[in-house]
């Protein structure tokens, strides 16, 4: 009931950031993110049902995540390499989070790959702008 409460308290945060600055697309990446690592590791234990166990997980790295995003947007650190650093460093705290009995090489390597795979969908989504191809346009105007 806390994780829905924070997650609840954290996506009106962001809409209502995203509503001041006209920034949507940031807050459908905060939003839809988090599900690609939840995504992989139930489709790596074979079951949907351990989506619902490693969700909590993934929005608990966007809580970490959202205040370093804003940190690096000030900064205008918001280029691709950027925010994979900064995923693979923020998915290894998740690791660390979780308790030091988990904590082995294996195990912090997969979450800062997550953090990592979190980050590129979240830069995929928030910054990846398709522009229509002018190359057909510049060869009929010669």
């Amino acid at each position: 009931m806390l994780i829905v409460v924070v997650l609840l308290g954290l996506s009106a945060l962001v809409w209502w950031a995203s509503r001041r600055d006209g920034r949507w697309r940031e807050t459908l990446a905060f939003a839809a993110a988090p599900l690609m690592p939840s995504l992989v590791l139930a489709s790596l234990q074979g079951d949907l049902m351990w989506l619902l166990v490693f969700l909590p997980f993934s929005y608990f790295f966007v809580i970490l995540s959202a205040p370093v995003y804003l940190f690096f947007r000030r900064r205008g650190w918001i280029g691709l390499w950027q925010l994979l650093i900064a995923g693979a460093i923020l998915g290894a705290l998740v690791c660390v989070a979780i308790g030091p009995a988990a904590i082995t090489m294996t195990s912090a390597a997969l979450y800062s790959g997550l953090g990592a795979l979190t980050a590129l969908v979240f830069w995929l989504i928030a910054f990846l702008h398709l522009q229509p191809n002018k190359s057909l346009e510049r060869t009929r105007e010669r």
